[in-house]
């Protein structure tokens, strides 16, 4: 058997730590503190774990500094075939994890950590492993006689029992001890019988805890689901949070290329709104342009209604209104000559009716003074003067109302003349003045018609006027903003509103983005991202995953609460409860320890019997042959100072010294050449029980302590002629030994 390579992923101070071996002698060098003490514990714990016991080694003791994986591995060749051995280990040997790998074929195979592996590669147990392959110094702190002692009591017992600690002159008194250790005897209750008493106990128990057993593992069950979906929610949490991480990351440098644009646009859009005197068109320019295309349009609209209302009234007519004037004139002429006509005529009628109407007035008149004058003269003169006058009168009045008769008819032939002439007349004149009437109406008309044209013709000069006044005033303005073709006023206008929201717009977002940026100067951000690869990818919606990433934790802390809530409830209601498979297992360890104590017993007994015989008759199997080894080894490392070595029942040693009579005990010999002996005597030990011809490693850890330079170089040469065969590990804190290989 060869060990190839060892690796640590950690075990006690040592930390990811690879050595490799080679066939023949390997020189393992590190001062002290180094870590050679544990790499040996390291390589009897991969093979055969702890023994139990204070004899043992204290895994505790070698659990990582660091807090890796308590764990490791060794590549060996056995018969030719590499393997390697994985052990991952826990508190005791029966929770290791332990894999054998057969490196040629890449088969694995699990082993069982109550198998002992090292028993089934080496041949040998733990004890005898420690005893034999491994071959340490002897303590300084024991006297010469304590340790040459402890040299012949080790060897004695690893060729009887394999253990160092039990000594072939006191095997019977210890297999008596050990058989009434476990029965009882004297009234003392034997360890086997109280396993007995224990086991039915446990009985009694075991059928109380498995039905609470099984509900505490349905409810444990519940608990690791619920540990699985923290576990998958806990990891899903962190993707997210690395995932809105990077999102914040690409959205900032995505924000910060955003700045850039919009900043970039702001400027161009600026420009196209910059005016000739160098400020900046605004809100109000845009009120007052619209305010200027309004009255303009309001002013053409008017124009419009206005011409149309000139189109359809009836023009005024200057020539026509002078000939109403002139025929007004004529037929007021004419009414004049007509009323004087009838004036006239209506003289003749009227001096006519008046002579007719004072007449009979005058007659009556004239006739009554006549009466009354006669009627005085009458008085005065007689009355036949007065008679004679009266008749007289009456003559002269008969006579003159006779020519007033005649005169009368006459006047009244003229009178009806004038009569129907004034009717003729004052129908000419009727028709004169109807003439005139409807002449004043139509000349009212013409001068009404004249009015309503000068004053349409007045608005109409004032809307036009008021028209090209807006017209120029919004030329000027359009003058003094950025230029622009082929667009209406209106088509115009709407531009500026649309790069003034723009602008108001943009220059919102450039704000927003600053503050987001953290107030970064458009220099400085057009400086970052020229400095970046322009290949980011598109960031997931942050605002998702954070509401994913609320649901989340929300969800962890609901299945947390559930799991704290049914962890002390499985606490507290199972509190001091069993495992039935543990007590299972107490009970067939109780089971199998008292069946192995009962046929220890009946063994114990046939042990003492036969003790005496094989040990006598081992001492014959070997002692020739060990005699001679030992003698071999020794003769060859002290220089050929020694021959004869004599190895006793007990495995006490005498040699003869070359030069002198007779053999010396050990004991009388100096310190370096006991231990040379002892390892003459280990080494022999380990080929009589191994076997020649059986490749083994051996583990010498510091043995030539005590050896002076000549006898570390000549151990070191016996060693390198050992190592022709089989492998030797040499662990030391003597660099030296470096130039003696």
């Amino acid at each position: 058997m060869k060990i190839n390579k060892i690796h640590i992923n950690a075990f006690g101070k040592l930390t990811n730590f690879d050595l490799t071996l080679n066939d023949g002698l390997n020189l393992i060098y590190g001062e002290n503190e180094f870590g050679k003490t544990t790499l040996m514990a390291f390589i009897k714990m991969i093979f055969f774990g702890t023994a139990s016991g204070k004899a043992g080694l204290d895994r505790k003791k070698y659990i990582p500094w660091s807090g890796g994986k308590y764990a490791g591995s060794i590549d060996f060749t056995k018969d030719g075939v590499p393997y390697r051995i994985e052990r991952e280990f826990a508190a005791t040997n029966s929770h290791d994890k332990i894999k054998m790998i057969n490196l040629s074929s890449s088969s694995v195979m699990e082993v069982s950590p109550k198998e002992s592996l090292g028993e089934k590669l080496f041949g040998c147990s733990l004890a005898c492993f420690e005893r034999t392959l491994f071959i340490g110094a002897l303590s300084d702190n024991e006297t010469e006689s304590t340790v040459l002692g402890e040299i012949n009591k080790k060897l004695a017992n690893i060729v009887t029992s394999g253990d160092e600690d039990v000594s072939a002159t006191t095997v019977s008194k210890n297999l008596l001890d050990a058989k009434h250790r476990l029965l009882s005897k004297g009234g003392k209750i034997g360890v086997c019988d109280k396993a007995k008493i224990k086991a039915d106990e446990l009985q009694n128990t075991l059928l109380s805890e498995r039905q609470s057993y099984a509900e505490r593992e349905q409810n444990l069950l519940q608990l690791n689901e619920i540990k699985a979906l923290i576990d998958n929610l806990k990891r899903e949490e962190k993707e997210l949070k690395a995932q809105i991480e990077r999102n914040t990351e690409i959205e900032k440098l995505s924000t910060i290329k955003e700045y850039v644009s919009y900043f970039k646009n702001q400027k161009v859009l600026k420009s196209k709104l910059i005016l000739e005197d160098g400020s900046y068109l605004n809100e109000n320019h845009v009120i007052v342009l619209r305010q200027l295309c309004t009255d303009i349009s309001r002013i053409k609209n008017s124009l419009l209604q206005k011409n149309a209302v000139n189109t359809q009234n009836t023009p005024f007519d200057e020539q026509e209104f002078n000939a109403v004037n002139e025929q007004i004139t004529a037929a007021l002429a004419k009414k004049a000559e007509l009323e004087k006509e009838i004036h006239e005529k209506e003289s003749v009628v009227f001096g006519a009716k008046s002579v007719s109407k004072t007449k009979p007035i005058l007659v009556s008149v004239l006739l009554g003074c006549l009466a009354a004058v006669f009627a005085i003269l009458g008085v005065v003169l007689g009355e036949k003067f007065a008679i004679a006058l009266f008749i007289g009168a009456a003559v002269w009045l008969i006579l003159l109302f006779a020519l007033q008769i005649v005169v009368s008819k006459k006047e009244q032939k003229a009178s009806l003349k004038a009569r129907e002439e004034i009717l003729d007349y004052k129908t000419a004149l009727n028709k004169t003045n109807d003439e005139l009437n409807l002449l004043d109406k139509k000349r009212q008309q013409l001068l009404e018609l004249s009015k309503s044209s000068q004053q349409q013709h007045k608005e109409i000069h004032e809307l036009k006027t008021e028209l090209t006044k807006a017209e120029e005033q919004l030329e000027k303005l359009f003058l003094a903003l950025p230029k622009t073709s082929g667009l209406t006023a209106e088509e115009k206008i709407d531009n500026i509103s649309k790069l003034l929201k723009d602008s108001a717009s943009i220059d919102s977002k450039v704000s927003v983005l600053k503050d987001a940026v953290g107030g970064l100067s458009f220099e400085e951000a057009e400086r970052i991202v020229s400095s970046v690869n322009d290949d980011t990818e598109n960031a997931a919606n942050t605002g998702e995953l954070k509401i994913r990433l609320e649901t989340l934790q929300n969800r962890i802390e609901k299945a947390n609460e559930e799991f704290f809530r049914l962890e002390n409830s499985i606490a507290v209601k199972f509190h001091g409860l069993h495992v039935p498979a543990t007590i299972e297992r107490e009970i067939t360890e109780l089971q199998e320890e008292i069946s192995r104590q009962e046929k220890f017993c009946a063994a114990l007994d046939l042990a003492l019997a036969v003790l005496e015989e094989a040990s006598d008759e081992m001492q014959s199997s070997w002692g020739g042959e060990l005699n001679d080894r030992v003698s071999e080894i020794f003769s060859q490392i002290t220089g050929e100072k020694y021959s004869n070595v004599l190895v006793s029942k007990a495995l006490s040693l005498s040699a003869e010294e070359k030069g002198s009579f007779g053999q010396k005990d050990i004991e009388a010999l100096s310190a370096g050449t006991k231990d040379q002996s002892y390892f003459a005597l280990r080494l022999a030990l380990c080929e009589l029980i191994f076997g020649k011809n059986n490749p083994f490693p051996i583990f010498l850890d510091d043995s030539f302590e005590r050896y002076d330079d000549k006898r570390a170089k000549r151990a070191i040469e016996f060693l390198k002629e050992f190592s022709n065969k089989n492998q030797v590990l040499l662990f030391t804190c003597h660099k030296n030994f470096e130039g003696l290989i």
